[in-house]
């Protein structure tokens, strides 16, 4: 195992510089055995290292902010675009610091989880890739899929199933229905707080 400080955009350095990062268990593949500085050492390319690392655990950092037609929150939406961070078996802490809504959205590469407020099992699993790619075919083509980009896809989504902009039968509404989710996205309002650095 390894420790690294990693922040949405990537990772950043050691304990010393590590400013508004957090630290991740990492674990490594047989062939990346290499000490951390190494890892740290140079910024370039730390994109592709980070494909090389899973995540075990991530705290809960929300990217989106949905609001239901009278301008109240229901749904903190977090979204992870590296595949350090798709693990189907990831933990996610401080989802208790987000209870002002009625949901909770955590979004990857591979999964879509939505948790009900209070509860910490989510109560839908969906696949990303069946979701966005509804709204982007080829997205998952792309050389480099970016944070903004993946915000953008959910966004999409998010707002289809408000407003129908796109389909009268966005992607997996009829599931969502089925926990009360889709009833508060009528008409609601989605808000982008991760912006690009």
């Amino acid at each position: 195992m390894v420790m690294l400080f990693v922040g949405r955009s990537g990772i950043v350095g050691d304990e010393t510089s590590a400013t508004n990062a957090v630290e991740y268990l990492v674990t490594l593949p047989p062939d990346r055995q290499f000490a951390r500085k190494s890892c740290i050492s140079s910024k370039r390319g730390y994109e592709s290292m980070l494909d090389n690392f899973i995540a075990k655990n991530i705290d809960f950092d929300r990217a989106i902010l949905v609001k239901d037609k009278d301008d109240r929150p229901m749904m903190f939406v977090d979204v992870r675009y590296y595949q350090t961070f798709s693990s189907e078996d990831l933990t996610i802490y401080h989802l208790e610091d987000y209870q002002q809504g009625s949901f909770l959205m955590f979004v990857n590469l591979k999964q879509i989880r939505i948790y009900q407020s209070g509860n910490y099992q989510p109560v839908i699993i969906l696949k990303t890739e069946e979701i966005l790619s509804f709204y982007a075919p080829n997205y998952q083509k792309h050389p480099v899929i970016s944070q903004d980009y993946l915000v953008s896809l959910v966004d999409s989504w998010l707002s289809d199933i408000s407003y129908h902009w796109k389909s009268q039968n966005p992607p997996f509404e009829t599931q969502i229905n089925e926990v009360g989710l889709t009833s508060l996205l009528e008409k609601g309002f989605v808000e982008r707080i991760w912006e690009c650095d």
